[in-house]
C-alpha cells in the first residue's frame, strides 16, 4: 500500500485545489498524511485522510517545520515526490505549470506531494460538502434569493488591496469591471438576480453600485463558499477561494466571468499561468 504526506498549506481556496488534485492523483485505498484544517470539517472525505495536530500551542509552525522536512527529504531522493513544473517570469517570479514531475526515492512507497495544482482539471467533481454545511448555505441562499438565475458576485478587498503580483501592488477589481461584467451577464442570461459575496461589506458599500445589494455576509468563509458555488452563474475576482468554488460544480450553461489575465491583469500576464481556463468568460480591467 502507497503512503503520501501532503504538504497542505494556504488559505481555505488553495487548499480545496490541493484537495482535488490529491483526489483526482491517487487511487482509492492510498493513505494520505496531512495536518488537520478545518476544512476537513465541511468535507466527505475517503477515510484515508490521517490528520496530524498542529501542536502550535507546544512548538510554534510545527506544522510548517515539518513539511518543510518531508519537502526536504524529498528533495535529497529519500522519498518519492509529486511536484508541479515550475515557470519563470521575466521579472523572476516563479509560479507552477500544469504538468507534474514524478522522481522516486530511496523509498518508494512514501511520496510527498506538494503544490498550489491551481488548474480546472482537478476541480470537477472532485469534493463534496457535507449535508449540513450544504443545506444552511442553501436554506439561506434561498431566503435571500429564491430564484433560478442567481449570479454570484465575488468582490474580494482587504488582502488583495496589499497583494504585489509580478512587481505591481493592489489586485482588487475596479468598480467599472464589475459594471462590465454585470452588464454582460444580464444580456445573456434570463432576468439573473445578482448576490454579493465580500471580505468587506463597507468596502463593498462604498464602490457605489447603484443596485440594491443583496449581500450574502456575516458567516464563515465556508459556508460562503458553498453559497457561491450554488448559485446558478458567477463575476468572480481573481481568487482561488471564488475560483474552486465556481469550479467545482461547473456545469456547461454556466456562466462564469473574471479578469482577464487573473492576478496578472496589471502586467497583461496570466498570474499564476495555469489558471487560464476555457470554460470561464473574460473581460479585460480596464
Amino acid at each position: 500500500m502507497a503512503w503520501y504526506y501532503w504538504c497542505n498549506h494556504g488559505r481555505l481556496g488553495n487548499l480545496l485545489m490541493q484537495f482535488a488534485a490529491i483526489e483526482n492523483m491517487i487511487d482509492t485505498g492510498e493513505v494520505v498524511l496531512c495536518f488537520n484544517d478545518r476544512m476537513f470539517d465541511a468535507l466527505h472525505t475517503k477515510g484515508r485522510y490521517v490528520r496530524l495536530p498542529h501542536l502550535r500551542y507546544l512548538v510554534p509552525n510545527f506544522n510548517h517545520y515539518t513539511n518543510k522536512l518531508f519537502d526536504y527529504l524529498a528533495s535529497r531522493s529519500l522519498l518519492s515526490r509529486i511536484v508541479p513544473q515550475t515557470y519563470l517570469y521575466d521579472c523572476g517570479d516563479e509560479h507552477e505549470c500544469a504538468n507534474l514531475l514524478r522522481t522516486e526515492g530511496f523509498v518508494k512507497h512514501f511520496t510527498v506531494i506538494k503544490g498550489y495544482f491551481q488548474h480546472d482539471k482537478w476541480l470537477q467533481n472532485a469534493f463534496k460538502f457535507k449535508y449540513d454545511k450544504y443545506d444552511r448555505a442553501s436554506a439561506r441562499l434561498m431566503r435571500l434569493s429564491p430564484s433560478r438565475c442567481r449570479v454570484a458576485v465575488h468582490v474580494r478587498l482587504n488582502d488583495y488591496m496589499e497583494w504585489v503580483v509580478l512587481g505591481k501592488k493592489d489586485v482588487s477589481i475596479c468598480r467599472q469591471w464589475y459594471d462590465m461584467a454585470i452588464e454582460h451577464a444580464s444580456a445573456v442570461l434570463d432576468n439573473p438576480e445578482f448576490i454579493f459575496f465580500t471580505d468587506d461589506v463597507d468596502g463593498l458599500k462604498k464602490y457605489g453600485f447603484t443596485m440594491d445589494l443583496r449581500i450574502y455576509g456575516g458567516v464563515d468563509a465556508i459556508e460562503e463558499l458553498i453559497a457561491i458555488s450554488l448559485c446558478e452563474h458567477a463575476i468572480i475576482s481573481p481568487s482561488t477561494f471564488a475560483y474552486s468554488a465556481v469550479m467545482s460544480t461547473y456545469y456547461p450553461d454556466k456562466l462564469v466571468i473574471a479578469p482577464k489575465y487573473w492576478a496578472g491583469y496589471k502586467s497583461g500576464v496570466w498570474f499564476p499561468p495555469t489558471i487560464e481556463s476555457s470554460k470561464i468568460h473574460y473581460i479585460e480591467v480596464p
